[in-house]
């Protein structure tokens, strides 16, 4: 039995698998791996993918607790959220993709926030807006800051003046 660095990736006769809790071996459906996350919300983030591995073309993707490839090795990383949500990124930018794998936002921002209260913040052009989970615009991306400042106020800033937006009207 071979551990990585982090003991996170196992492999016997280069065949790259997991150990569950009960000592139970799974085999991951992929040949290759460099790394391993652990798991948060029965999913874990993995390096590498199918085929020969190569630094220049790995790519992230997620597994489920049974070791099933729950994402494809597309993005050039990942973020897994306690709201189910999973952030990722592609050499475009950022995006979203919900529990079941469905895109809700194109990997098109510079960056992407998750707040608690439903709402993500997202960033082009240095410039933020606020959209709501399913991705529907409810401020427009044309603040130079936009800050959460109680579960439902923003402190926001256009043009040098200071203003504040709450969310539930």
């Amino acid at each position: 039995l071979e551990k990585d660095d982090g003991g996170n990736v196992s492999s016997i006769n280069n065949i790259i698998g997991l150990i569950d809790t009960s000592g139970r071996k799974i085999q991951l459906p992929f040949s290759k791996a460099y790394s391993l996350w652990n798991f948060d919300n029965n999913r874990a983030k993995v390096l590498g993918g199918i085929g020969e591995f190569d630094f220049l073309t790995a790519n992230y993707g997620l597994i489920n607790s049974e070791g099933k490839l729950f994402l494809d090795f597309l993005y050039n990383d990942i973020e897994v959220y306690q709201n189910g949500l999973i952030k990722v990124r592609k050499e475009n930018g950022w995006g979203l993709i919900d529990s079941n794998g469905k895109e809700i936002l194109p990997c098109i921002y510079g960056g992407i926030r998750v707040y608690d209260n439903g709402l993500l913040r997202v960033q082009n052009g240095g410039r933020y807006g606020l959209l709501n989970f399913n991705g529907d615009t409810i401020l427009e991306n044309r603040f130079y800051k936009l800050h959460l400042v109680t579960s439902t106020t923003y402190l926001t800033e256009v043009n040098g003046l200071l203003g504040l937006f709450d969310s539930t009207k």
